[in-house]
């Protein structure tokens, strides 16, 4: 990993690691009963490692939507983008789009290859016309690009 300088940083701002969701109590009413019901079907079907894992992932999830959300130091280097401590280089990436979830601004970067193929980092503080503009010095604008019909779903079901 290479070191940088302040003088290499053209834009940062802090962002949090993902969207924060505003989960009501009609949506916990509606997930708990799914899961009790789901539960009570693996019982009674004899599945039982199957509700096992229902139950240990339910509590698994509950208690990771209930952690606080962290933060994340996002930079623009002349060089990739910092998100953390990982840096991802330009050349390791095709190209980036940016579109608007309600009050929040979500930028996705895609990358080459590698494990995660696409980083996307929340635009908060900032205006989203002034880092589209640095970016594309860097990467091509992929306006054309939209959320991904699984994260569409994840972010309607408010998972």
């Amino acid at each position: 990993m290479e070191t940088h300088t302040h003088n290499d940083v053209l834009l940062q701002w802090s962002a949090p690691e993902r969207l924060p969701v505003a989960r009501g109590k009609k949506w916990y009413a509606v997930m708990g009963a799914l899961v009790i019901a789901s539960g009570i079907w693996s019982i009674l079907s004899a599945a039982w490692t199957l509700a096992i894992v229902i139950i240990l992932g339910s509590a698994m999830y509950y208690q990771n939507i209930r952690s606080r959300l962290g933060s994340n130091t996002v930079s623009i280097h002349k060089d990739g983008l910092q998100v953390g401590d990982r840096l991802s280089l330009w050349e390791h990436c095709t190209g980036f789009w940016i579109y608007r979830h309600g009050k929040n601004v979500v930028m996705h970067i895609e990358k080459v290859r590698g494990w995660e193929r696409e980083i996307a980092v929340v635009i908060d503080g900032l205006d989203y016309q002034n880092v589209a503009e640095i970016m594309s010095n860097f990467l091509p604008y992929r306006g054309a690009r939209r959320e991904k019909l699984l994260d569409y779903i994840i972010r309607i079901c408010k998972l």
